[in-house]
Parts: structure tokens; sequence; C-alpha cells
């Protein structure tokens, strides 16, 4: 079985999804190929898709519709990526090169590694299981997109839109960190899912989680980084 981690993720996840979507599996000489649709909706992050009340798509084109905040979140995730490097520092670099780099502009493709991984699944023997099922070998293309000493980490980010008067990240991400972590898992239950699948298949033993606040609520392209938070992924998994 081949696929990507974006898509596996989804997968893997796929238990506490909302919103529509599908991938497309292929069968190859006894290999099974997953893989997303062109402009498919895994290519962008959801926000407060488990709300209680999600954001409202009565109007495709406001600035706060699910698919206008999807665009805003998976933006912000890829320049936090790139925001948190210490550019003091030497880049590793890899093997290979950049799949995606073009060669007439290296310096374009946002820095990052991926990662091929073999993962096994064991099968079940005959006396459990009177079908019988052979292990499943599965190769992951995973992502990275950093190291912190000897340990690879996943860099990601949430995006506040719409700040309460009774409730903001500004008021309340540094005394009440525990409850806004508590909060975003509930809002967002299927991207936070996601996201550690994602960090336990490319092997990030840490997960880097930020918080970005619009500068002013009706402009969805300027953000305030208000902190982020360090995690150790098998604990935020649990």
């Amino acid at each position: 079985v081949i696929a990507t981690d974006h898509v596996f993720a989804s997968l893997i996840a796929a238990a506490r999804s909302v919103y529509s979507w599908d991938v497309v599996v292929t069968k190859i000489q006894g290999r099974l190929i997953f893989d997303k649709r062109d402009g498919s909706s895994l290519d962008f992050l959801t926000v407060n898709e488990t709300a209680q009340e999600p954001p409202n798509n009565d109007d495709p084109n406001d600035r706060n519709a699910p698919q206008k905040l999807g665009q805003e979140a998976s933006c912000i995730n890829q320049n936090f990526s790139q925001m948190v490097l210490d550019s003091r520092g030497d880049a590793e670099v890899m093997e290979n090169s950049n799949p995606f780099e073009d060669e007439d502009e290296p310096e374009a493709t946002a820095s990052g590694a991926y990662r091929y991984r073999k993962i096994t699944l064991p099968g079940n023997p005959k006396d459990e299981n009177p079908f019988g099922q052979q292990a499943v070998t599965m190769v992951v293309r995973t992502e990275v997109n950093c190291k912190l000493g000897d340990s690879y980490v996943s860099t990601k980010i949430l995006n506040e839109y719409e700040p309460k008067a009774t409730y903001s990240w500004r008021l309340h991400l540094e005394t009440q960190r525990g409850a806004v972590l508590a909060t975003e898992l509930k809002n967002n239950a299927f991207k936070m899912c996601r996201w550690a699948a994602q960090a336990m298949l490319s092997g990030c033993d840490i997960l880097k989680l930020g918080y970005a606040s619009r500068v002013n609520p009706k402009d969805p392209w300027s953000h305030t980084l208000l902190g982020v938070q360090t995690h150790y992924t098998e604990n935020f998994a649990d």
C-alpha cells in the first residue's frame, strides 16, 4: 500500500471528519496506491469543523466561509513552517534533492524534508481468523519540518478568526493554556488528530503547536503569532 502521510492521516482520523472528502485507490500489480484528487479538499486544512457552531457556508465568498478559512489556515501553516527555522544555523542537506524543487529557482521551494518509511501491519494467524490475513506493507512519504537537536519536529499552527468579547486567545492563552488547547481539540477534532497521525507516521518526536490570531477580524491575511507550545508527539496523541 502506497500513499502520502496526508492521505493516511486523513484515513486514520476519518471518524472525526464532518466535511466530505474522498480518496482515489488504484490497484497496480498487487499494489494499492491511495491518492487524493487534484484540487481535493484534503489539500486544505479545516477550521472549527467539529465546533458546536461551525463556520457558516451560506455565502461561499465570505471571508469566514469554511473554504476561505481553509485557505487561510493552510497559508498560515506554510508560512509558520518557515518562520520557526533558525536561519543562523546550517541547513542539513538530504541525500536527494527536493522532488518539487525548480532547478531554475531552488530557493523558491520551502525548506523541509521528506522521509520515505516502510510500515508493516501484522496479519492475524488462522487460529484467530478462519480466513487468515496476510501482513500489509505500507510505504509512506512523510514530511518533516525541521530538527531540534537529534529529534525530528512537526510544526503546525492554529488560527483564531473571530475572537469573542468574553473569550479570546489574547486574553486567555497565557493564563489558561490547557483550557485553550482543550477547546481547540473539541472544535478541530479531525485536524488535530490528522496532525498527530502525520507526526507519528513521519517519526517526529516533537510537535510544535503555534497560535495565531488576525490583527483585524475583517482582514484574513494579516496575523499575529501569540505563542508556541511544545508537545511530545506520543503524549499529544494520547
